[in-house]
């Protein structure tokens, strides 16, 4: 198996893996041959040989396990579906024994730019944290009916980066479409809050970045689609903890919610 070149932790262990094997060894010559015939009849060279032969068996395990550990998980993978937003792929899996199974996963990606290939972190989708410009802060949140559920979730303005937009300007039209309201960025605090996370890697290669702002202007559905059913709440702390403690609400949203509970400003959160 042939090891990467950038594994400088697991080349180290390797090679003092095999350090240890040469030294065993060249112990076993000198000693060896510093033995009587009489020495050696009696069986006195055993020690050393055992010695060494626990160490290459040491190696060879230590060797086989991190082999496992970069192997190759897969042969092949086959696109199942051909869909706009959303598509089913079909892994040819390896397992840990090395047998064959299917494996699916989802990608907003095509074949060629699935993430497994790429290993981009580009963000294919943003959630909003917006406040409003007060002495007391409200957060923008929406409650929007969803297909997968029949059901209406508590969420905060989201959407999908499209081609050539940053997450920012992305946010800045997802707030227009969804709310009516005006966004504008807010780019101070730690940028560790900002990176892309992978949503759900058990099953998709999807990653979404938040991006933090205030909104302004009234609330409207004249730029809503009439796929989405979205009704805008300006929620107050009272209002977010209910939602909270009652309501279906998306995991980050729900997140992002306690953030701005458990804050004593706006953003105060982000320098942490």
């Amino acid at each position: 198996m042939i090891r990467p070149d950038n594994d400088k932790q697991g080349s180290m262990r390797y090679n003092s893996s095999i350090r240890n094997a040469a030294e065993h060894l060249l112990e076993f010559l000198r000693h060896s041959s510093q033995m009587t015939a009489q020495d050696k009849k009696h069986g006195h060279l055993l020690m050393p040989d055992r010695v060494f032969c626990q160490e290459l068996m040491i190696m060879r395990q230590r060797n086989r396990k991190e082999n496992w550990l970069y192997m190759k998980k897969y042969r092949k993978i086959h696109q199942q579906t051909d869909n706009p937003f959303l598509n089913l792929y079909k892994m040819d899996a390896i397992d840990n024994k090395g047998r064959d199974f299917n494996y699916y996963f989802a990608s907003r990606n095509d074949a060629q730019h699935i993430k497994i290939h790429t290993k981009s972190m580009q963000p294919e989708g943003i959630v909003i944290y917006a406040v409003t410009q007060e002495n007391e802060p409200r957060l923008a949140v929406i409650k929007q009916y969803r297909y997968p559920l029949d059901a209406y979730l508590y969420e905060l303005p989201a959407g999908l980066v499209d081609a050539g937009e940053t997450p920012g300007m992305a946010a800045a039209r997802e707030m227009k479409e969804e709310t009516g309201m005006d966004f504008t960025e807010y780019t101070g605090g730690m940028d560790f809050y900002r990176r892309p996370y992978f949503m759900g890697p058990g099953f998709t290669d999807e990653t979404s970045a938040a991006v933090f702002g205030t909104v302004s202007g009234c609330v409207t559905d004249a730029m809503a689609e009439d796929t989405e059913e979205i009704q805008v709440i300006l929620a107050d702390k009272s209002q977010v903890c209910r939602i909270l403690e009652e309501e279906r609400v998306s995991l980050r949203g729900a997140y992002l919610m306690m953030h701005f509970l458990h804050s004593d400003g706006p953003f105060s959160f982000l320098d942490a």
